[in-house]
């Protein structure tokens, strides 16, 4: 999982991904990690625009789904009357950006190409942003986590005709 994170968070501010944002006039994110509910924490300061990422893994049916949190100051004015409406909209333009950027990664061996699911908005007290939800196979038999090997030393119990035996390596 933390190759996954990993991997998304450097597409969303590499090289390209910085010159895809300035392409559209935008400011790249000043801001990238796991999402532990910053935006709703008054003790969590962070700059904008900001992108924070989580994840839901199912073992059982082999897939991850992957939470794409982004924030941007939403300060100016979108209504029709307004002089300023298309620097307003820029947000559609960053949300776009973050999902060509995203969609199709893939994070070998364990994980397969993303898929965007939905958008959403988030509406709470300090912030409005939007949600991106993307979804990908999992192949948990790829998992390359350390496995736990005894070495000398160690010991591990068994349980034997009903009594618990201490096994040493």
């Amino acid at each position: 999982m933390k190759t996954l994170i990993e991997n998304i968070l450097t597409a969303l501010t590499d090289e390209r991904a910085n010159q895809l944002f300035q392409q559209y006039g935008l400011t790249p994110p000043a801001v990238d990690d796991i999402y532990l509910g910053q935006p709703d924490d008054p003790d969590f300061e962070f700059a904008l625009p900001a992108v924070f990422v989580d994840y839901n893994a199912d073992f059982t049916n082999e897939t991850c789904r992957i939470f794409v949190h982004v924030l941007q100051d939403y300060m100016q004015d979108t209504d029709n009357l307004s002089p300023v409406r298309d620097a307003g909209m820029q947000h559609l333009d960053f949300l776009k950006v973050v999902r060509h950027l995203l969609r199709g990664l893939r994070t070998p061996p364990m994980f397969g190409a993303l898929q965007m699911e939905m958008e959403a908005p988030v509406v709470s007290d300090a912030y409005y942003w939007h949600t991106l939800t993307l979804s990908c196979v999992m192949k948990v038999d790829a998992d390359t986590e350390p496995k736990y090997v005894m070495t000398e030393g160690d010991v591990d119990y068994e349980v034997e005709r009903g009594r618990l035996v201490v096994k040493t390596a």
